[in-house]
């Protein structure tokens, strides 16, 4: 039995990766109306091939949207959707995938909507068709608490880093099973970021089950 919860906290201590390389420089006031930018530094030496962010307006919702961003050399940019008028609070993660594969978690950060005279220097009036991703299986067609000239793409279940990093859950992701595709990169990816005399242990402890 000790075996067994051993292995458990073991395999739970890599569904998450969280980086302190990850800094948002974006400021946590906002004005109705404008669509947002979201703009952070990512120190990652290994390069950066994929950035997103994650965003939703509620915390009890799950993480199922998100802008792909747009990296130059550390800082990466990616613009969230106009915010409904009875929108109040916004919470956003960034995520990353490195040149070497490794998927690394930011922390969640909180915005809040206040009356503006002038343009936030975090915003844009921007208003071209936009592209907004998500995890989801298929696209809800609106996304709660957001408007304007948006529409929602899925991605396919091997590029979905939310649920490889361990913040989106399959169930949120309406995922009825595990494909194989997405198993291995998971389990591949949890690997690298264990020591290896960790991976060893784990294998042992599989043979007490």
């Amino acid at each position: 039995m000790n075996y067994k919860i051993i292995f458990i906290l073991l395999i739970g201590s890599v569904s998450f990766m969280f980086a302190n390389n990850i800094k948002s420089t974006t400021k946590e006031a906002y004005g109705a109306g404008y669509r947002i930018n979201i703009d952070a530094l990512i120190n990652d030496k290994k390069d950066i091939i994929d950035a997103r962010v994650y965003f939703k307006s509620s915390k009890n919702e799950p993480y199922q949207y998100f802008s792909k961003m747009k990296c130059k050399g550390k800082l990466c940019r990616g613009v969230l959707p106009i915010p409904k008028m009875s929108t109040h609070n916004i919470l956003y993660k960034i995520i990353y995938k490195n040149g070497i594969g490794k998927v690394y978690e930011g922390k969640e950060y909180l915005m809040y909507e206040k009356e503006i005279l002038v343009l936030q220097s975090n915003q844009t009036k921007d208003r071209k068709y936009q592209t907004i991703y998500t995890d989801l299986q298929k696209s809800t067609g609106s996304i709660r608490g957001f408007t304007g000239n948006y529409g929602i793409k899925t991605v396919p279940k091997s590029d979905r880093l939310g649920v490889l990093a361990g913040f989106v859950s399959p169930q949120n992701a309406n995922i009825s099973d595990k494909s194989d595709e997405i198993d291995a990169r998971y389990h591949g990816w949890a690997a690298e970021a264990l020591p290896a005399g960790v991976v060893g242990a784990i294998i042992l402890l599989l043979m007490f089950f």
